[in-house]
């Protein structure tokens, strides 16, 4: 039989219990006032026993946790994401974490979400708020961090029983294709700008464009990163974006360049010492310093980011294989290499079509074909037969002066 007991807990709280559908007793603790409380356990065990005899379908699993605080789960879901929520059973980056953290407050803001209770059947509204998101010029990208966010969190909840069912199963799709692209630097601009700069940030920018290393990868390097028997640096798996373990192959002068600006320093100490607290100011500064356009038409925009799609350019261009340039780009597909990060620099282009106009030039002074499209209004003889006036709709064949050969006779 349902009761409550006559004194609060040390919260103020009263306890009370109920006999469920299994016969069993059980507690739970209800409000701060005993008779409300006591009312709860009583309709609890009128539920239970409807179950018991047949009347109303058992609750399911998840309708115990329905009244359990969001930001409680939320704080249990990155607490389990920094441990082993990471690929491979690694933990979460802490930035990471802090930027899932966010974007779940935002939903729960947002959707009014005070429990898990109020997570099913958000799907419309949550709907809403990225079309508002997407209304104020957010891009795509920006907007599907946060379907992602609420989306793990829903299926981890689902998991463990806490909700029934995904409620944002379905939630749309934005299209993430970049809205704002990234230059690669030109050699003489990054001539330029390392000559521009202090010798720690001389020495940061080299290290980047050389390895095509992200920000956060730079920043979180320690001197024990150093690999001397690999001449390479060793990427723990828990400052790469991938979450994977890896070596980047270092120039000889470039190692000893690093072993010099860390001589004597701690293991555990920053490799860079010097980097930046605001990286990106700081790199707009320097480019502002060397006389180097932050915006080229055509080409895009100059950031800290552009050192990596100028170090896989620069692949490219010294000959590298399209595997090579994907593995040491660290990329899963060759497609996010070529498409993302290496640029085709304008001049190189002019200079490959115009080498290939010199081969089509020499073939047809050689007469073994006719460029009928690049030699207007005249008459050609192929294999043999003269052809007039093609330009002007005249296609008609008449036979070709004898000893012509079959070769290309301009008229």
């Amino acid at each position: 039989m349902a009761g409550a007991r006559k004194r609060p807990n040390p919260g103020g709280k009263f306890q009370a219990w109920f006999v469920d559908a299994a016969g069993k007793r059980q507690f739970f603790t209800g409000t701060h006032d005993r008779r409300e409380t006591l009312a709860m356990a009583r309709k609890l065990e009128d539920e239970h026993k409807q179950v018991r005899l047949g009347y109303r379908e058992p609750p399911k699993s998840a309708s115990k946790h329905a009244a359990r605080l969001y930001s409680e789960a939320v704080g249990e879901y990155v607490s389990w994401g920094l441990s082993c929520g990471g690929r491979g059973g690694r933990g979460w980056a802490k930035m990471h974490a802090r930027q899932k953290q966010k974007n779940l407050e935002w939903w729960a803001e947002h959707l009014g979400l005070a429990s898990l209770g109020d997570l099913p059947g958000i799907l419309p509204r949550a709907e809403a708020a990225l079309r508002e998101l997407q209304g104020r010029g957010l891009s795509g990208k920006s907007i599907m961090d946060r379907v992602e966010s609420i989306k793990s969190f829903c299926r981890w909840a689902e998991r463990r029983g806490f909700l029934d069912h995904d409620p944002t199963k379905g939630l749309t799709r934005f299209d993430t294709t970049p809205t704002r692209i990234y230059r690669a630097l030109t050699r003489e601009e990054l001539a330029k700008l390392l000559a521009a700069v202090p010798e720690e940030r001389q020495l940061i920018y080299t290290l980047a464009v050389a390895t095509g290393l992200r920000r956060s990868e730079l920043k979180t390097l320690k001197v024990s990163d150093l690999n001397l028997d690999m001449q390479a640096l060793n990427l723990r798996a828990e400052i790469t974006k991938n979450k994977k373990s890896g070596l980047q192959p270092l120039s000889p002068w470039l190692l000893d360049w690093l072993l010099a600006a860390t001589q004597g320093s701690d293991p555990d100490a920053p490799l860079l010492a010097g980097f930046p607290g605001n990286p990106t100011e700081t790199f707009y500064k320097d480019l502002k310093a060397a006389g180097i356009p932050r915006f080229v038409v055509g080409e895009g925009s100059a950031t800290l980011h552009s050192l990596r799609s100028t170090f896989a350019t620069l692949l490219i261009e010294e000959g590298a294989d399209i595997k090579t340039a994907q593995t040491l780009m660290r990329h899963s597909t060759p497609t996010l290499t070529l498409n993302r990060y290496v640029k085709a620099r304008r001049e190189r282009l002019v200079d490959a079509a115009a080498k290939v106009g010199e081969i089509a030039r020499e073939a047809v002074e050689s007469g073994e074909f006719c460029a009928t499209s690049v030699l207007p209004k005249t008459a050609f003889a192929v294999s043999g037969y003269p052809v007039r006036g093609i330009l002007e709709g005249d296609t008609g064949f008449e036979p070709a002066t004898p000893g012509s050969g079959g070769r290309c006779s301009i008229h």
